[in-house]
């Protein structure tokens, strides 16, 4: 039969220390263990011990998950600090390059299928300029196999829109058309063109930073925390229909790099048009102490799973010096100008953008533009008038003088 050692707590106590002896044997009394077998206070112990390591891991999980539900922020919150970032720069240059992967391997199956950014043979160099004096300029240059192959430059200064185009194959400095345009007197620096890497920054349909977006789209709302790629980011969601178009816009914000968005997600359709894309940054710069901008990232198109095209931002400025002519109409020597609000359309001379009208190089302009254009009436009608009325008076001259010559009958 096993032994047992019965504990006699009381009997070990110094009978001077009567204190002491009251203190263990109310301990005993509580944990019942005034008479346990060795073996069951060493077990008795220990389920003690996990019930209270138990209970501190799930009080601190749970203090965790209030602590995370309330670090939410508002969108306030989010709007103040990217106010913060935009208000480090009154103007801004972006030289970044891209790469359109799905049309690179559909219109030019001889570029590898594991092409990278870095060594595809066709690519695009980008330059973005803008001053919040309402003026903004986006230059483009594509490049094949390592050559600029054509350009493409529009801009906006004040109320006059431009685009620029140079030849394709020939020189990119060289303008062999430009269109002067009329801004849209509501939202003057909004354009048509998808800036790409900028697209989750500056809101090309509107022609405003995102942030001054959000604030002023009803229904932005915080859906709350999710991670991407490893990183808690603060979800807004915005919906909005629009000319028939139904948009669902939702960005992921990182408060680690002043809330820019490090995933935007477009859900859209038109009719029964539909479409689902996702723009993401995978890394980001630190321009000036404190502040931030994106660096790489992707655009995945509907239903592809290799990304639409790809990304590398080259260099970031705040408040670079402009050029003068930055944010002018890119215009060269013999340059055809097609001006739709004037309604004319003319050769450039040596001296760039004429203000008159060459009537010799004057054709006729065909509503094809962005703008209804009034083509220019001819004034022919008015010298053929003048020249039947002088040969009519040539006849009646002579006439005249042809009666005033013949002798009188009797």
């Amino acid at each position: 039969m096993r032994r047992y050692r019965r504990l006699h707590l009381m009997d070990s106590c110094n009978a001077a220390d009567e204190n002491q002896a009251a203190t263990w044997s109310n301990l005993c009394c509580l944990f019942d263990i005034r008479f346990i077998p060795v073996p069951a206070l060493s077990k008795g112990l220990m389920m003690v011990t996990l019930r209270i390591v138990f209970a501190l891991l799930f009080s601190g999980v749970m203090a965790m998950r209030s602590a995370t539900a309330q670090e939410v922020p508002s969108l306030e919150d989010i709007l103040a600090e990217q106010d913060k970032w935009l208000a480090q720069f009154a103007s801004i240059r972006v030289r970044w390059r891209d790469w359109h992967r799905v049309d690179v391997m559909e219109y030019h199956p001889t570029v590898p299928r594991d092409a990278t950014l870095e060594n595809s043979p066709m690519y695009s160099q980008h330059e973005f300029c803008w001053a919040d004096t309402g003026c903004l300029s986006h230059d483009t240059i594509h490049m094949t196999g390592g050559k600029p192959d054509s350009r493409n430059v529009y801009g906006i200064k004040g109320m006059t829109g431009w685009d620029s185009d140079s030849e394709a194959g020939g020189k990119i400095d060289e303008w062999v058309h430009v269109k002067i345009l009329q801004p849209d007197s509501s939202r003057p620096l909004s354009t048509n063109l998808s800036m790409n890497a900028l697209m989750s920054l500056w809101n090309c349909k509107s022609g405003v930073w995102w942030v001054q977006r959000l604030r002023t789209t009803p229904g932005a709302a915080v859906k709350g925390m999710e991670d991407v790629d490893g990183h808690p980011c603060v979800l807004v969601e915005m919906s909005w229909a629009e000319q028939g178009t139904q948009s669902t816009e939702m960005f992921w914000f990182d408060a680690s790099v002043n809330y820019l968005p490090r995933r935007r997600r477009i859900i859209g359709s038109i009719g029964e048009m539909k479409w689902d894309k996702v723009w993401t940054a995978d890394r980001f710069r630190e321009v000036s102490p404190g502040f931030h901008f994106q660096d790489h990232g992707f655009y995945h198109l509907d239903k592809i799973p290799l990304p639409g095209f790809e990304w590398q931002i080259e260099s970031v400025e705040f408040n670079p010096d402009f050029p003068v002519n930055q944010f002018d109409p890119r215009v060269s020597a013999g340059s055809k100008v097609t001006d739709y609000p004037g309604g004319r359309a003319y050769l450039a001379g040596a001296k760039g953008l004429k203000t008159e009208p060459d009537p010799v190089s004057s054709p006729p302009i065909v509503n094809t533009g962005p703008a209804a254009v009034a083509i220019p009436q001819s004034n022919d009608w008015r010298w053929l008038t003048i020249v039947c009325l002088l040969i009519l008076g040539c006849l009646l001259t002579f006439k005249w003088l042809r009666i005033g010559r013949s002798p009188r009958s009797a």
